[in-house]
């Protein structure tokens, strides 16, 4: 019984020795760096862009009659457009009718006092939307109430 003890112990002590010989052999390669945050785009950037996105729909409705699509925009062949996702923002063009358009430029990143959204339209105005700046009142005896609810709308017009 003690052979077979012993031929157990020596076995285990040999796979030790393997499983550390293993470890120091075999390399893990370190993760990759980090891939670098794209360069946001600011407020003043943006404004630019819807700007020159409102000026090229009134250049395709001076010829056509209506509105344009962003794809009938491209088709058209303005390659002095704007992107329309320089990070954070997401730019959407909206013609719900032929003498009507939107364009919104929406944040999807972290605001930290970014504009939500920011929005032009035919009249050639460009207006920023800021959320509001929440704060609870409490009274002892009265139910907590949200007061600076609305947003911030802040316009200016279009440079042409």
């Amino acid at each position: 019984m003690s052979v077979s003890r012993f031929g157990m112990v020596v076995l285990i002590l040999v796979a030790a020795y393997v499983a550390f010989l293993a470890t120091r052999f075999v390399r893990v390669p370190p993760p990759p760096p980090p891939a670098p945050h794209p360069r946001a785009a600011d407020v003043r950037t943006v404004k630019s862009d819807l700007c020159r996105l409102e000026a090229a729909e009134h250049a395709f409705f001076e010829t056509t009659g209506s509105y344009a699509t962003e794809s009938e925009l491209r088709a058209n062949g303005d390659d002095s457009l704007p992107t329309l996702s320089p990070w954070p923002y997401r730019y959407v063009i909206r013609v719900p009718a032929p003498e009507v358009f939107t364009i919104v430029a929406m944040h999807y990143g972290p605001l930290n006092d970014a504009p939500v959204a920011i929005v032009t339209d035919p009249s050639g105005q460009v207006c920023t939307v800021t959320p509001p700046k929440l704060r609870m009142t409490h009274q002892l005896d009265a139910r907590p109430q949200w007061v600076d609810a609305a947003p911030t709308y802040d316009c200016e017009v279009c440079e042409r």
